[in-house]
């Protein structure tokens, strides 16, 4: 598999899935499932809501169906709406900058959340800037705990992703503030490796792997309540997470 080419962003995204539908007393559950056209690899998803809930669970299973390794790289992709109000909250020790991005800051490693600038300025990635008007892509390490929540103080929302850290290791903040086709978003992606070029991640020893006939199993958890009202001052340390 190493000589292959993959598309970018992975194979299953772009393709067709089959689906089937469980609905019973307290829950409707929508399970898809795809094979691969380059990988030996099946995919399952399962998203189950229940009554009363604000939230649901993603049950994912990636089987491989050769005797031979797979070397892969997993994450999922929720994209939130950002107004300048808003923030990502996560108990990391560690930031990198995506070398494609470089040329925004004076250093690719840094105490989260805070980088310096081209000017040495002090960064807090972690509040939402829309006013940058650039993009850039961060992978969060070190993680204290499996999770990572976005808040969005204008509509008092707070939507929380919970994972296991054991198999997803880092979050990949993808920050287009409108530096990229006039988009304005954050992508919040729960991750088994990064970066984002496999060979390079296999080379660096951040890649995971998939025995022969071996499985992946991994649940994440979003949910969304209401979030109370505090200060977003830039500097005012309002997210507790900087070293």
């Amino acid at each position: 598999m190493d000589s292959e080419h993959f598309p970018d962003m992975g194979e299953a995204w772009a393709l067709e899935w089959d689906y089937s539908v469980e609905h019973e007393g307290g829950f409707v559950a929508l399970t898809t499932n795809v094979m691969t056209p380059i990988s030996p690899v099946a995919i399952r998803r399962k998203i189950t809501l229940k009554s009363g809930v604000s939230g649901f669970v993603c049950d994912y299973q990636i089987r491989n169906l050769s005797p031979n390794e797979i070397k892969f790289l997993w994450k999922i992709h929720p994209a939130f709406e950002i107004n300048e109000t808003c923030r990502i909250e996560i108990p990391a020790k560690s930031g990198i900058v995506d070398p494609r991005y470089a040329r925004y800051f004076s250093q690719t490693k840094y105490p989260w959340p805070f980088v310096r600038s081209k000017s040495r300025e002090k960064v807090d990635i972690s509040e939402v800037d829309p006013s940058r008007n650039d993009c850039t892509l961060h992978y969060v390490t070190g993680l204290k705990e499996g999770v990572v929540s976005f808040v969005d103080q204008r509509n008092s929302l707070r939507t929380t992703i919970r994972f296991d850290r054991e198999k997803m290791n880092s979050v990949w903040l993808f920050l287009a503030y409108d530096g990229w086709r006039g988009h304005r978003t954050a992508v919040i992606e729960p991750s088994t490796s990064y970066p984002f070029d496999l060979a390079t991640a296999i080379r660096q020893g951040h890649y995971s792997s998939l025995s022969g006939n071996g499985r992946f199993e991994s649940s994440v958890e979003l949910q969304v309540s209401q979030s109370k009202q505090v200060s977003t001052k830039k500097g005012d340390g309002a997210t507790g997470q900087g070293e």
